[in-house]
Protein backbone atom coordinates (compact mmCIF):
# COMPACT_ATOMS: atom_id res chain seq x y z
CA UNK A 1 0.00 0.00 0.00
CA UNK A 2 2.92 2.15 1.08
CA UNK A 3 4.61 1.28 -2.23
CA UNK A 4 1.63 2.15 -3.85
CA UNK A 5 1.29 5.62 -2.70
CA UNK A 6 4.38 6.92 -3.34
CA UNK A 7 4.30 5.69 -6.77
CA UNK A 8 1.26 7.95 -7.31
CA UNK A 9 2.61 10.68 -5.59
CA UNK A 10 5.87 10.64 -8.12
CA UNK A 11 3.93 10.07 -11.21
CA UNK A 12 1.53 12.64 -10.01
CA UNK A 13 4.09 15.07 -10.01
CA UNK A 14 6.17 14.41 -13.07
CA UNK A 15 3.20 15.31 -14.92
CA UNK A 16 2.27 18.50 -13.20
CA UNK A 17 5.66 19.66 -12.69
CA UNK A 18 6.59 22.22 -15.52
CA UNK A 19 10.46 22.85 -16.09
CA UNK A 20 10.49 25.79 -14.72
CA UNK A 21 8.77 25.20 -11.46
CA UNK A 22 9.88 23.20 -8.24
CA UNK A 23 6.11 22.59 -7.16
CA UNK A 24 3.23 21.01 -8.87
CA UNK A 25 0.93 23.71 -9.72
CA UNK A 26 -2.53 21.86 -7.79
CA UNK A 27 -0.15 21.45 -4.52
CA UNK A 28 0.51 25.19 -4.73
CA UNK A 29 -3.79 25.48 -4.52
CA UNK A 30 -4.02 24.38 -0.70
CA UNK A 31 -1.31 24.62 1.56
CA UNK A 32 -0.26 22.56 4.65
CA UNK A 33 -2.16 24.18 7.19
CA UNK A 34 -5.29 23.88 4.97
CA UNK A 35 -5.44 20.38 4.09
CA UNK A 36 -4.70 19.60 8.00
CA UNK A 37 -7.61 22.07 8.89
CA UNK A 38 -11.55 21.04 9.58
CA UNK A 39 -12.30 24.52 9.12
CA UNK A 40 -11.34 27.90 7.43
CA UNK A 41 -12.51 31.22 7.78
CA UNK A 42 -12.99 33.52 5.31
CA UNK A 43 -11.92 36.91 4.79
CA UNK A 44 -14.77 39.09 6.06
CA UNK A 45 -15.54 42.61 7.92
CA UNK A 46 -15.31 40.41 11.36
CA UNK A 47 -11.91 39.90 12.51
CA UNK A 48 -12.24 36.32 13.02
CA UNK A 49 -9.35 33.18 13.26
CA UNK A 50 -9.31 29.88 13.69
CA UNK A 51 -7.57 29.03 17.17
CA UNK A 52 -7.11 24.60 16.48
CA UNK A 53 -6.24 22.89 13.54
CA UNK A 54 -7.91 19.40 14.64
CA UNK A 55 -11.53 18.96 16.24
CA UNK A 56 -12.29 20.52 18.19
CA UNK A 57 -11.79 23.44 16.36
CA UNK A 58 -12.40 27.24 17.97
CA UNK A 59 -13.13 30.45 16.17
CA UNK A 60 -12.40 33.57 17.49
CA UNK A 61 -13.90 37.24 16.42
CA UNK A 62 -13.76 40.10 17.90
CA UNK A 63 -15.58 43.53 16.51
CA UNK A 64 -16.03 46.99 16.96
CA UNK A 65 -19.42 48.68 18.13
CA UNK A 66 -20.57 51.43 15.78
CA UNK A 67 -19.65 55.38 16.25
CA UNK A 68 -21.07 56.77 18.80
CA UNK A 69 -24.33 59.16 17.97
CA UNK A 70 -26.65 61.05 20.84
CA UNK A 71 -29.39 58.30 21.39
CA UNK A 72 -32.05 58.30 24.13
CA UNK A 73 -32.54 54.88 24.02
CA UNK A 74 -29.52 51.40 25.29
CA UNK A 75 -27.08 50.72 22.21
CA UNK A 76 -25.96 46.96 22.75
CA UNK A 77 -23.11 45.99 20.98
CA UNK A 78 -20.96 42.50 20.78
CA UNK A 79 -17.17 42.95 21.26
CA UNK A 80 -16.11 39.34 21.57
CA UNK A 81 -17.50 36.13 20.15
CA UNK A 82 -15.76 32.07 20.32
CA UNK A 83 -17.12 28.86 18.74
CA UNK A 84 -15.83 25.48 20.10
CA UNK A 85 -17.33 22.85 18.12
CA UNK A 86 -16.29 19.91 15.95
CA UNK A 87 -17.91 20.69 12.57
CA UNK A 88 -17.49 17.12 11.19
CA UNK A 89 -19.58 15.32 13.85
CA UNK A 90 -22.64 15.57 15.88
CA UNK A 91 -20.96 18.26 19.08
CA UNK A 92 -21.83 20.55 21.75
CA UNK A 93 -20.72 23.72 20.68
CA UNK A 94 -19.54 25.99 23.52
CA UNK A 95 -20.47 29.56 23.00
CA UNK A 96 -19.35 32.81 24.62
CA UNK A 97 -20.08 36.03 23.20
CA UNK A 98 -19.56 39.21 25.35
CA UNK A 99 -22.09 42.21 24.60
CA UNK A 100 -21.41 46.18 26.60
CA UNK A 101 -24.27 48.29 26.37
CA UNK A 102 -22.49 51.52 25.14
CA UNK A 103 -25.34 54.03 26.26
CA UNK A 104 -26.66 55.56 29.44
CA UNK A 105 -29.66 53.88 29.31
CA UNK A 106 -30.74 50.15 30.39
CA UNK A 107 -32.62 47.54 27.46
CA UNK A 108 -36.18 47.24 29.42
CA UNK A 109 -37.46 44.58 26.63
CA UNK A 110 -37.86 41.36 26.88
CA UNK A 111 -36.46 39.40 23.78
CA UNK A 112 -35.13 36.04 22.92
CA UNK A 113 -31.64 35.36 21.32
CA UNK A 114 -31.68 33.08 18.71
CA UNK A 115 -27.96 31.51 17.61
CA UNK A 116 -28.75 30.68 13.69
CA UNK A 117 -26.67 29.00 10.93
CA UNK A 118 -26.99 28.94 7.53
CA UNK A 119 -25.29 27.45 4.88
CA UNK A 120 -24.73 28.79 1.35
CA UNK A 121 -27.90 28.27 -0.07
CA UNK A 122 -29.26 30.51 2.76
CA UNK A 123 -30.51 27.24 4.39
CA UNK A 124 -31.14 26.99 8.00
CA UNK A 125 -29.36 24.31 9.20
CA UNK A 126 -28.79 25.44 12.96
CA UNK A 127 -30.93 27.23 15.41
CA UNK A 128 -30.92 27.18 19.24
CA UNK A 129 -32.51 29.82 21.40
CA UNK A 130 -29.70 31.10 23.89
CA UNK A 131 -31.50 31.08 26.90
CA UNK A 132 -28.80 32.99 29.57
CA UNK A 133 -28.63 35.50 27.52
CA UNK A 134 -30.23 38.96 28.79
CA UNK A 135 -29.65 42.13 28.02
CA UNK A 136 -31.07 43.77 30.62
CA UNK A 137 -28.22 42.35 32.75
CA UNK A 138 -25.81 44.44 30.91
CA UNK A 139 -25.68 48.25 33.15
CA UNK A 140 -25.17 50.80 30.92
CA UNK A 141 -21.69 51.32 30.10
CA UNK A 142 -20.39 48.21 31.07
CA UNK A 143 -20.34 44.73 29.08
CA UNK A 144 -21.17 40.90 30.15
CA UNK A 145 -19.95 37.41 28.57
CA UNK A 146 -22.22 35.05 28.51
CA UNK A 147 -21.94 31.51 28.33
CA UNK A 148 -24.12 28.54 26.65
CA UNK A 149 -23.67 24.81 25.64
CA UNK A 150 -25.47 24.06 22.48
CA UNK A 151 -25.89 20.26 20.69
CA UNK A 152 -25.27 20.65 16.62
CA UNK A 153 -25.11 18.42 13.99
CA UNK A 154 -22.49 16.95 11.88
CA UNK A 155 -22.16 19.73 8.73
CA UNK A 156 -21.53 18.65 5.25
CA UNK A 157 -18.56 20.43 3.61
CA UNK A 158 -19.33 23.91 2.44
CA UNK A 159 -20.02 27.77 3.18
CA UNK A 160 -22.14 28.64 6.29
CA UNK A 161 -22.93 31.70 8.75
CA UNK A 162 -23.29 32.03 11.59
CA UNK A 163 -26.21 34.54 12.99
CA UNK A 164 -27.75 36.14 15.75
CA UNK A 165 -31.04 36.26 15.04
CA UNK A 166 -33.20 38.56 18.26
CA UNK A 167 -36.83 38.64 16.92
CA UNK A 168 -39.71 40.75 18.16
CA UNK A 169 -40.82 39.85 21.71
CA UNK A 170 -44.75 40.36 19.76
CA UNK A 171 -45.28 36.43 18.71
CA UNK A 172 -47.44 38.13 15.55
CA UNK A 173 -44.12 40.69 14.95
CA UNK A 174 -41.82 37.32 15.37
CA UNK A 175 -41.07 36.50 11.70
CA UNK A 176 -41.27 39.87 10.37
CA UNK A 177 -37.05 40.98 9.93
CA UNK A 178 -37.92 44.64 10.05
CA UNK A 179 -38.86 44.08 13.74
CA UNK A 180 -35.87 42.13 14.17
CA UNK A 181 -33.12 43.69 16.59
CA UNK A 182 -29.80 44.81 15.25
CA UNK A 183 -26.64 45.17 17.14
CA UNK A 184 -24.92 48.22 17.48
CA UNK A 185 -21.61 47.25 14.98
CA UNK A 186 -21.75 48.41 11.57
CA UNK A 187 -20.11 44.86 10.23
CA UNK A 188 -22.57 42.63 12.11
CA UNK A 189 -26.36 44.71 11.31
CA UNK A 190 -28.04 43.00 7.97
CA UNK A 191 -30.79 45.70 7.52
CA UNK A 192 -32.06 43.57 4.77
CA UNK A 193 -32.38 40.17 6.40
CA UNK A 194 -32.71 41.69 10.17
CA UNK A 195 -30.06 39.47 11.10
CA UNK A 196 -26.79 39.57 12.96
CA UNK A 197 -23.90 38.00 11.54
CA UNK A 198 -21.16 37.22 13.29
CA UNK A 199 -18.63 34.81 11.22
CA UNK A 200 -18.45 33.20 8.02
CA UNK A 201 -16.60 30.36 7.49
CA UNK A 202 -15.67 26.81 5.16
CA UNK A 203 -15.87 23.70 6.41
CA UNK A 204 -13.59 21.43 4.58
CA UNK A 205 -13.55 18.06 2.80
CA UNK A 206 -10.22 16.63 3.67
CA UNK A 207 -10.25 14.57 -0.01
CA UNK A 208 -11.18 17.88 -1.78
CA UNK A 209 -8.28 19.64 -0.23
CA UNK A 210 -5.31 17.25 0.68
CA UNK A 211 -3.18 17.26 -2.97
CA UNK A 212 -2.35 14.06 -4.22
CA UNK A 213 1.30 14.90 -3.86
CA UNK A 214 0.75 15.29 -0.37
CA UNK A 215 -1.36 12.29 0.16
CA UNK A 216 -0.29 10.03 3.00
CA UNK A 217 -1.32 6.54 4.28
CA UNK A 218 -3.58 8.46 6.56
CA UNK A 219 -5.86 9.39 4.24
CA UNK A 220 -6.60 6.46 2.19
Amino acid sequence: MAQWVRMRCVLASALCMPAWSSTPSYCREVSPVQSRSAVSVKSSSQRCSVAEKKAPITINCGYLPEKKVSSTTSRIAITHASFTFDPKNESHMRLQITFVNDSSYSFTEARSVYLAIDDNHGQNVVRRTLPHVDFSRIKPRQAVTFSEVLLIPALSPGDYVIHLWIPSSDPSLKFDAKHNFLLRNSDVADFKRGLNSLATFYRIDRFQTVAPCGLSLNDV
